[in-house]
């Protein structure tokens, strides 16, 4: 009985071990890193942030405002975010890559991002290479995002925040295809949850 009871005693410090182990593993490696800059400030070259790459040559987040950001998801597919009266401020554009500091990423929350309808969009079928016509209707969902703000340097998470899509404006050539419509975040959703990060001291 004794034996049995040493043997398991062993077991079990072992497991313990192992799992401390792959958690310290998993601590220490963290984001990937890679001693680089993406060439473009535009694009897609940025969203690689959002999936747990760190570029080491960004500029640091630190210091006072304002710190400029590239931000990728919950833009509508419609005019919403064109007319859209309280955009961010120019000065929060990198004007080169060496000047990115936040990315900003968003992802819609639940299946379609959300349950409840609140447009009814016109879609249409390609008629000839010029033309479309008539072909019913999609519905459009209100959504909501989980917005993360990231530092591109060290991928480390700044802050997160919920948004509901406020853009509900219809598209003006939805996709032919079967399809859903979102509502998306409009530029001053953007701008009153970000503004504290990127115009104020780095946090």
């Amino acid at each position: 009985m004794a034996e049995f009871a040493r043997r398991n005693l062993w077991l079990l410090l072992a497991v313990a071990v192992a799992v401390a182990g792959s958690a310290a593993w998993h601590l220490s490696t963290g984001p990937e890193r890679v001693d680089w800059l993406p060439p473009r400030t535009t694009g897609q070259d940025w969203y690689p942030v959002c999936e747990g790459t760190a570029f080491t040559r960004a500029a640091a987040y630190r210091g006072g405002g304002p710190h400029p950001i590239v931000i990728y998801g919950g833009i509508g597919a419609g005019a919403g975010a064109s007319v859209d009266p309280d955009k961010p401020p120019s000065t929060w554009r990198p004007g080169t890559p060496a000047q990115v500091r936040l990315v900003s990423c968003a992802e819609p929350i639940g299946e379609r991002g959300g349950l409840e309808e609140v447009a009814s969009c016109p879609k249409y079928a390609r008629r000839t290479v010029f033309s479309y016509a008539p072909a019913g209707t999609a519905p459009m969902y209100r959504t909501r995002y989980l917005v993360r703000l990231l530092e591109a340097r060290t991928g480390r998470e700044v802050r997160r925040f919920e948004i509901t899509g406020a853009d509900e404006v219809c598209p003006a050539n939805p996709p032919q295809r079967t399809f859903t419509l979102q509502t998306g975040i409009l530029p001053s959703q953007y701008r009153a949850v970000l503004a504290p990060y990127v115009e104020g001291p780095a946090r």
